[in-house]
C-alpha cells in the first residue's frame, strides 16, 4: 500500500509499483512494516490503528534525532529503524562495493564510529542547547 500526501501521486506510484493507493491508512490490516521518507517538519504521525498492529517502524530521516514519528513509535512499542541505521548500513555496502572488503569486517569500527559522531555532534548538543 502506498500513501502519498496528494492522491494523484498515489495513484501513479500505486500503478507503477503494482500495489494499492490509499490516503487514509487506519483501516489496513495487516500492517507489518512502515515506511516514512517525509521531513521531519511534516510531523507525520501513523494512526493509532496502525501502531496497534505492531509493525517495524522504518524512519528514513536522522536529523533530528527524535521525530513524532518515532516518539509515537517507542511509546507504542514498535521496533524502531532509524535513518541512522540506514546511513551506517549503506555506508558499509558502499565501503564493501568500492574496496571489495567484506561488511562483516568493517561494520562494527564504522558503526562504533560513527554513531560516536552523531552522539557527539546531534545529541550531546541537543541536550546541551535544552541547558542553556
Amino acid at each position: 500500500v502506498y500513501n502519498q500526501r496528494t492522491p494523484a501521486k498515489a495513484e501513479k506510484l500505486a500503478t507503477e509499483f503494482n500495489c494499492k493507493a490509499a490516503m487514509d491508512i487506519s483501516d489496513i490490516k495487516g500492517v507489518t512494516v512502515l515506511i516514512c521518507t517525509l521531513p521531519p517538519a511534516a510531523r507525520y504521525v501513523a494512526p493509532e490503528a496502525i501502531f496497534s498492529q505492531k509493525p517495524v517502524i522504518f524512519e528514513a530521516c536522522y536529523l533530528p534525532p527524535t521525530t513524532a514519528l518515532s516518539a509515537a513509535a517507542k511509546d507504542a512499542e514498535c521496533v524502531m529503524i532509524q535513518g541512522l541505521d540506514m546511513l551506517i548500513a549503506q555506508g558499509v555496502r558502499q565501503f564493501e562495493l568500492w574496496t571489495g572488503v567484506s561488511a562483516s569486517k568493517v561494520l562494527g569500527p564504522i558503526d562504533k564510529a560513527t554513531r560516536d559522531m552523531y552522539r557527539k555532534t546531534y545529541i550531546e548538543k541537543e541536550e546541551g542547547d535544552k541547558k542553556e
